[in-house]
C-alpha cells in the first residue's frame, strides 16, 4: 500500500489559517480538516513527521474538547501509513493524556462544587434539599460524597 499525497495543496496557507482559526478561538469543520490532512500535504518523510508532531501540538490549542479529541484520532488515523513509530507513540501520550487530564478536571470541579454546598449547608445558609438538588445527587448521596470528599 503506498500513502496518497496532497501535493500542489497549500499547505502553507493552509497553516497560516488553521493558526488564525485557533487564535481567534473560532475552529470550523473546514479547519479541522486541514489540521488532520496537513501532514499529507508533504512528500519530505521528515517534513511529515515534524508537520505531524506540529498538528498534535495546534490540536491541543483547540477549546473545544470533543474538537480537540475529534482531531487528534483524525491524525493519527489519517496518517496511519506514514507515521513512524514514534510520533504515533507522541500522539497517542497526547491524546490518552488529554482524555485523562479532562476527566481529572471533571471530577476536581464535581469535587469542589460538593464542598462548596455542604459547607454552605453546614452553615445554615442552604437546605440538605436545595445542596442535594443543585449537585444532581440525593440527599444520602450527597452526604456520603461530601463526607468523602472532606475526609481525603
Amino acid at each position: 500500500i503506498e500513502a496518497a499525497y496532497l501535493t500542489g495543496t497549500p499547505s502553507e496557507q493552509w497553516l497560516i489559517e488553521i493558526k488564525e482559526s485557533l487564535a481567534n478561538q473560532i475552529i470550523s469543520d473546514k479547519t479541522l480538516m486541514r489540521l488532520i490532512l496537513l501532514p499529507l500535504t508533504y512528500k519530505d518523510e521528515e517534513k511529515k513527521q515534524e508537520t505531524i508532531k506540529l498538528c498534535v501540538n495546534l490540536a491541543q490549542k483547540i477549546p473545544d474538547k470533543e474538537q480537540e479529541t475529534f482531531a487528534l484520532a483524525g491524525i493519527l488515523a489519517f496518517t496511519d501509513k506514514i507515521i513512524s513509530n514514534s510520533t504515533k507513540k507522541y500522539i497517542e501520550e497526547v491524546l490518552g493524556m488529554t482524555q485523562v487530564g479532562q476527566m481529572l478536571m471533571d471530577k476536581g470541579r464535581k469535587e469542589g462544587t460538593i464542598t462548596l454546598l455542604f459547607d454552605l449547608y453546614n452553615d445554615g445558609d442552604i437546605t440538605l434539599h436545595k445542596a442535594a438538588s443543585k449537585s444532581g445527587m440525593s440527599e444520602e448521596d450527597f452526604l456520603k460524597a461530601a463526607k468523602s470528599i472532606l475526609e481525603k
